[in-house]
């Protein structure tokens, strides 16, 4: 391969807008020879505290004027005054993505800095421990638990604290992995002897306890998959990933089931397909069941007598986006319109070619009283469905006639 084609490579690879390119250079002018070279195809930089050293504000500033993404990996750790007022200055030169230390004093300033100055664009990170810790290392600093239970530990305090997501090592999210590994186990013995359906069961719902979340349906930990490794409830589809990540290592035909209000799992058996919900132990729901769940959403009747159409499986990237609309409509209902927006960019980046996460932006950032990223939103939506939305339309007239 010639190093031009490996430079084009590079670029259409660096095109998805899930990647973030970083800025790890000595140098201002060199990060912007980097800029300069990947033009177009990068929308979306981190600069670090190296660069931060030697002009790099000025330069997350010039990026944001250019229209790109900024990450500041600053993991931020002083007093909460401190911190508040830092965060709240880059809140309003618009950066997107912001790294504290997870202590919870620290997370908390942050988020009200944020507040104060009303830059809910700026999503905060926590990390929750710098990956060159170990255990001994801790204990010398005085801590009475070592890195796996202090990494538990700030990922719930970061959920309280409010802030966005964490920082987190692969190993960091051994506990999802841990639980997905033993659930394989699990139903591994449990296969020897039990049908499919009554194996994948027992062993997630009765060996492991995972379960519905009905008492505090709409926390946000539901939705977190490390979250629900360790709290071992949480919303249907969240717990359906580990059920289909276990029946997969198990060479089972197991996956999503995008059922109008519940989401549901589908399992091929010698018997034919079978519906599992994950919600309630995952029990089989019967036909008859599913008929009647269907018109209880308002389906037609003969829609909902459709078992074909209701049990037809979709892809991992629907569930996952199945998962970021339950959050998006929790959010919308409390108001939380920060929560909402970034939530419905999560669903833009699953699927960068619908329109319909960009109307939801645009509702987000109108609930916030940001106009102008609303009206810029539901453009983005119109151009994507080619000026065909309608809702798209009417709400960008509306947006407009707000801001004049």
């Amino acid at each position: 391969m010639t190093t031009a084609q490996s430079a084009q490579d590079a670029m259409t690879a660096a095109s998805d807008p899930r990647l973030i390119v970083p800025l790890d250079v000595p140098t201002v002018a060199e990060a912007r020879a980097l800029v300069d070279r990947l033009g177009e195809a990068v929308s979306f930089y981190k600069v670090g505290l190296q660069l931060f050293a030697s002009g790099g504000m000025e330069l997350a500033r010039a990026l944001k004027g250019e229209g790109k993404q900024v990450f500041l990996d600053w993991k931020l750790h002083d007093i909460g005054a401190t911190v508040e007022k830092a965060a709240a200055a880059l809140a309003v030169a618009g950066c997107d993505l912001l790294t504290v230390h997870g202590e919870p004093q620290v997370m908390k300033a942050a988020v009200r800095g944020r507040k104060a100055a009303g830059g809910e664009g700026l999503n905060i990170l926590a990390v929750t421990v710098m990956t060159s810790l170990t255990d001994a290392d801790l204990d010398e600093m005085g801590y009475a638990m070592g890195v796996e239970a202090l990494v538990e530990r700030r990922i719930r305090q970061a959920l309280a604290c409010g802030c966005d997501g964490v920082v987190a090592s692969p190993h960091e999210a051994a506990m999802a992995r841990a639980l997905a590994r033993e659930a394989a186990a699990r139903l591994t013995e449990r296969l020897a002897r039990e049908t499919p359906e009554e194996a994948l069961a027992e062993a997630l719902a009765g060996d492991l306890r995972l379960a519905g979340d009905l008492i505090t349906y709409d926390h946000p930990a539901n939705a977190d998959l490390i979250a629900v490794a360790q709290r071992r409830k949480g919303l249907p589809v969240a717990l359906g990933v580990f059920y289909i990540e276990a029946a997969r290592r198990c060479g089972l035909d197991v996956r999503g089931v995008d059922f109008p209000g519940h989401f549901l799992l589908r399992i091929e058996t010698v018997e034919g397909p079978m519906a599992l919900d994950p919600f309630s132990e995952g029990r089989v729901v019967l036909p008859s069941e599913l008929t009647r769940r269907a018109l209880r959403t308002g389906l037609t009747p003969d829609v909902a007598a459709d078992l074909d159409a209701l049990m037809r499986p979709v892809s991992d990237r629907a569930v996952a986006i199945r998962l970021q609309n339950n959050v998006f409509a929790r959010a919308a209902a409390a108001h939380d319109y920060a929560r909402a927006e970034r939530s419905a960019l999560r669903r833009a980046l699953l699927d960068p070619a619908d329109h319909r996460p960009w109307i939801d932006v645009a509702a987000a950032r109108e609930g916030q009283g940001a106009l102008a990223g609303a009206l810029q939103a539901l453009s983005r939506a119109q151009m994507l469905d080619g000026g065909a939305s309608i809702a798209a339309r009417v709400a960008r007239e509306r947006v407009r006639l707000r801001l004049n």
